[in-house]
């Protein structure tokens, strides 16, 4: 029989679908932060008076925001990413038409800086094995014949020795404690600990919430 369900969906749309939300709503509440997070640095300056913080980019802007630091941490080196590497990577993105100048003053590199500098980036730096930027598609299983086909795209995960570790960069603003923002991507990682788990095998032992803008990460 026919239904209004679709066959096919996104993670992030099988998330909203699981907390009752539709994609505006989402863009309320996605921004958080963890009062219990890790802290990859010192805090970040203030922002200067008079040029607006990331909260209060429109939701464009915002967007596109995200997908350069998502760029960033795609090509960077984890084992070299001094303020040195990076401005020379950006560079290299600029000259390949994949970044502007412009889109470049929308992050704060030393945000990506800091992440390489934590504990947790310098675990990704030391693994021996790193994926990014993964797209991955989950059939079915034959015994769900009903069943629905889920796309999505994996930030990053690293190989240790005991198990695959999952990170999700996430950035925007403030206001919800861990558990509420554990809460909101629950599902969301599920799915994407799954993928790792039939994309290459072993276990994911662990998973985090990479969270840019407050230079912080918690486990999830």
């Amino acid at each position: 029989e026919w239904c209004d369900a679709p066959v096919k969906w996104t993670v992030s749309d099988l998330n909203r679908e699981r907390l009752g939300l539709n994609e505006a709503e989402e863009t309320a509440v996605l921004p958080a932060l963890a009062e219990m997070a890790v802290p990859l640095a010192a805090a970040a300056p203030e922002t200067p008076a008079g040029k607006p913080g990331p909260e209060a980019l429109p939701q464009k802007q915002a967007a596109r925001r995200g997908s350069i630091y998502h760029l960033l941490l795609q090509y960077l080196d984890p084992r070299d990413c001094d303020k040195a590497a990076l401005q020379a990577l950006t560079e290299s993105l600029i000259g390949q038409g994949l970044l502007t100048r412009d889109e470049l003053g929308l992050v704060a590199l030393e945000k990506v800086a800091a992440f390489c500098r934590s504990p947790l980036g310098r675990r990704l730096a030391a693994a021996s094995r790193l994926q990014r930027e993964t797209a991955f598609t989950l059939m079915p299983e034959p015994e769900d014949p009903g069943g629905v086909v889920i796309q999505g795209m994996l930030d990053a995960a690293f190989w240790e020795e005991d198990g695959w570790v999952l990170l999700d960069y996430k950035t925007g603003g403030r206001g919800k404690s861990d558990g509420e923002l554990q809460a909101l991507y629950q599902g969301q990682l599920d799915y994407y600990a799954l993928a790792i788990e039939r994309l290459w095998q072993g276990p994911v032992k662990q998973r985090y919430l990479v969270l840019l803008d407050l230079e912080r990460y918690i486990e999830a």
